[in-house]
């Protein structure tokens, strides 16, 4: 099953009288790359988070965010007085040290520092948690499926470009030897004119060499031994982009060969074609986990 890198799951899981939401969101990267949002009370429980997202990741920028949605039975805010009887408990002794009469409105002053009002998040015990971890699995199945639909059309697209790949090489050995026949007539004529003046013995070795260099037969095994393989790769479950991504590197690398050997018009142009069709493949693999 190939997987895109992009993909979003979301699950909701109600605990007492609060909502749970749990969503990730997952994009392109090299290398498994999470971060996770959640209230800084429940900070201790990332790292459990991050353990259940890289028993199913391999590779993408992965962001999970992990809020309470609280019902309207309950207050979004609560006061907390540990903080305000601290504040309070200063107040008193800066008064005391430097002779202050009191302020009977310190307590709207009071309200207004830092921390003194703060959000009504729940401290959850080992149960709420386990269902806050079975909420997690259920965002991570769906992003995975989001992320299978998305690489079921990546997988298409690529094996239809590699086909393609394929019926253009199937003509470039015709075209080659078209092109070999063709020089092999201007020699003998050139030959005929010369009337025996020259050395047959060094001339088979050097048209033998020159032959040589034009011959593509061993480029075109290679690469339709790549393609092959490419696509037994493609066809494997797990993490499979960076070996594509390598096996693409050898397929461009036995195009380019063969454009480089024969400078027959018809040959460059497929392979061309070719490279445009490699060129596409890249793109896609760049989403690939």
């Amino acid at each position: 099953m190939t997987q895109s890198m992009t993909g979003y799951g979301k699950s909701e899981v109600t605990i007492n009288d609060s909502t749970v939401v749990i969503e990730i969101k997952s994009l392109n990267s090299k290398h498994l790359d999470v971060s996770v949002k959640m209230p800084a009370v429940y900070k201790h429980e990332e790292l459990a988070v991050r353990k259940l997202l890289a028993k199913k990741l391999f590779r993408g920028k992965v962001e999970v965010c992990v809020f309470v949605d609280l019902t309207k039975s309950s207050s979004e805010h609560i006061i907390n007085s540990s903080v305000i009887k601290n504040y309070y408990k200063q107040i008193l002794e800066l008064n005391k040290d430097l002779n202050i009469s009191k302020n009977h409105n310190v307590v709207s002053t009071l309200m207004r520092l830092p921390n003194a009002i703060i959000k009504n998040t729940q401290s959850l015990d080992e149960k709420s948690w386990s269902n806050i971890y079975l909420g997690v699995e259920k965002a991570l199945d769906n992003l995975i499926l989001f992320r299978s639909k998305e690489g079921k059309e990546l997988e298409k697209d690529i094996l239809k470009r590699l086909n393609n790949i394929s019926n253009y090489l199937e003509k470039t050995p015709d075209l080659a030897n078209k092109k070999i026949n063709v020089l092999k007539e201007k020699i003998k004529e050139k030959l005929l004119n010369l009337d025996g003046l020259y050395d047959k013995s060094r001339f088979e070795q050097e048209l033998l060499y020159y032959l040589e260099k034009q011959d593509i037969n061993e480029e075109v095994v290679r690469l339709k031994a790549h393609v092959k393989y490419f696509k037994e790769t493609l066809s494997i479950k797990g993490p499979k982009g960076k070996k594509l991504a390598f096996i693409s590197q050898e397929i461009g690398r036995e195009i380019n060969t063969i454009g480089s050997k024969v400078g027959e018009v018809n040959i460059q142009k497929t392979v061309v074609e070719m490279k445009n069709e490699l060129e596409k493949i890249k793109e896609q693999l760049l989403n690939i986990a």
